[in-house]
């Protein structure tokens, strides 16, 4: 142990806190260094331990259990990023396809259809399986048929036209 018996550690301090303290006294003892490392895993703080881990091959570069140890941090912090990243990811997405349904039902209350179709079928690349966005994509939809039918029963072929190229 670096932290002599006689020395006194807080009651508060957690197994992190102790670790973290043992730390600050530098040693190239691999033992130390293995044990330093296996604590911060424990203690759930996979790059502390991998740094340990590192010191240890540096010192020591054949310590299998080592290299184990560093490969198996290694994976916990790059599998930690990819699911933070996911979850930012997930979390854009979320406030964009937001944006986007805020953006048609807007042009829906206006009656603007052919703007409210883009920002559904936005949404539907979004997310596919969005109930919102494909009933909304739906009613408009069938509202521009509406008007189409309506321009066409007035003589109005042209208008009629330009509404279906929207569907």
């Amino acid at each position: 142990h670096l932290i002599p018996r006689h020395s006194r550690v807080p009651v508060s301090y957690t197994h992190l806190d102790v670790y973290k303290r043992q730390a600050q006294w530098e040693t190239l003892d691999p033992s130390t260094l293995f044990n330093q490392g296996s604590r911060a895993w424990e203690a759930g703080d996979p790059e502390t331990a991998a740094v340990f881990f590192r010191k240890l091959l540096v010192v020591q570069p054949d310590h299998i259990e080592g290299a184990k140890a560093l490969e198996k941090a290694e994976k916990d912090m790059a599998s930690r990023r990819l699911e933070q990243t996911r979850r930012e990811v997930d979390k854009e997405r979320e406030r964009r396809i937001k944006a986007v349904i805020d953006q048609a039902r807007e042009n829906m209350k206006t009656q603007r259809w052919d703007n409210a179709m883009p920002r559904w079928r936005e949404a539907l690349a979004l997310d596919k399986d969005n109930a919102e966005a494909r009933e909304g994509l739906a009613h408009s939809r069938r509202a521009i048929y509406n008007e189409a039918v309506a321009a066409q029963s007035t003589g109005d072929a042209d208008s009629a036209r330009r509404c279906l190229l929207y569907t």
